[in-house]
């Protein structure tokens, strides 16, 4: 949302990809335990067998007076995982996976929210589980 006021000012950079909102409260997808108390975000993303799906896209999002603004984009591992690193303490972050490339097809699964849910990066998460089908 930009402000005209005597002209114009700028706002946040563009939403990232898919999202247009950051999510607020409810509950996480897949295994929402407490990672490292560091600034970090990672997880997987398997199919509904449990079998890693690589090169999933994967966005990290930072929200910003509610706005997500792209802060880094992975493809996961052939292990399925991925990982973000070097956050900034105490900010609020969502990752999201896009349903393209190797999600093309799929749904997230019944315990998968996609967006995921905002994540403070000062305490960070490695439990970012996502199960599509």
């Amino acid at each position: 949302m930009l402000v005209v006021l005597g002209g114009l000012i700028a706002g946040p950079t563009a939403p990232a990809s898919g999202l247009t909102l950051c999510p607020t409260g409810g509950p996480g997808p897949g295994d929402p335990h407490p990672g490292p108390a560091v600034p970090f975000i990672g997880g997987t993303v398997s199919d509904a067998n449990g079998q890693p799906i690589e090169g999933a896209t994967i966005h990290l999002s930072r929200c910003v007076l509610g706005v997500p603004t792209t802060a880094d984009v992975r493809a996961t591992a052939t292990d399925g995982s991925f990982a973000f690193v070097n956050l900034v303490p105490g900010a609020e972050y969502v990752v999201h996976a896009p349903l393209e490339g190797a999600l093309t097809g799929l749904l997230p699964s019944s315990d998968t929210l996609n967006p995921s849910w905002a994540i403070q990066g000062s305490h960070g998460d490695d439990h970012v589980d996502m199960v599509f089908e």
